[in-house]
């Protein structure tokens, strides 16, 4: 057997990342989506933290193999 893969997702929530430009998503929708993507597509054994950043640093969702508690 092989062990699961671990994941770090740092997605950063700064002011920057609300910026708008009409007909795009802002980035910060973009990361999220892209966030979600990888929670999704975690297999068995897989485990997966996030982290959030901008001015100081937040664990959103430690360490975990459940991809459903997202």
């Amino acid at each position: 057997t092989s062990a699961g893969l671990d994941r770090i997702l740092v997605l950063d929530v700064s002011r920057s990342m609300g910026r708008k430009v009409e007909g795009r998503p802002t980035p910060i929708e973009t990361a999220r989506a892209a966030a979600a993507k990888q929670i999704r597509d975690t297999l068995p054994g897989d485990r997966s933290a996030i982290l959030l950043t901008g001015a100081t640093t937040e664990v959103l969702a430690p360490w975990t193999a459940e991809a459903g508690l997202y």
